[in-house]
């Protein structure tokens, strides 16, 4: 199958685990040592932004050593609505997020 994207292909084996869609609620962390730290979308903390029924989605940079996500925000996102977050970055308190039972997914490098 061609589909005349440069780079693109077909993923053999991918199947739907739910007919539910969710809404991204995308958050990029960035390094104030890079100079490139902007707010960007709003004011005060990004949860607040958050639409409810959300999977809101981290990036943060490379060797970024600071946690993104955590118990506090865990709460957080769950009294706003949020329905789960995918972070690509650091987390803590995985106890309390197990007991909490809000979905975290985690992207490795």
């Amino acid at each position: 199958m061609k589909l005349d994207v440069s780079g693109g292909g077909f993923l053999h084996g991918l199947t739907l685990r739910s007919p539910n869609r969710q809404s991204a609620f995308t958050v990029k962390y960035s390094s104030a040592r890079d100079g490139n730290a902007t707010l960007k979308g709003g004011t005060g903390h990004f949860l607040d932004s958050v639409p409810r029924g959300a999977v809101i989605l981290i990036s943060c940079p490379e060797n970024t050593i600071n946690t993104c996500w955590g118990g506090l925000t865990t709460r957080r996102a769950q009294t706003l609505g949020a329905v789960g977050t995918v972070i690509d970055g650091r987390l803590r308190d995985l106890e309390e997020l197990r007991e909490l039972e809000y979905p975290v997914g985690l992207c490795a490098q």
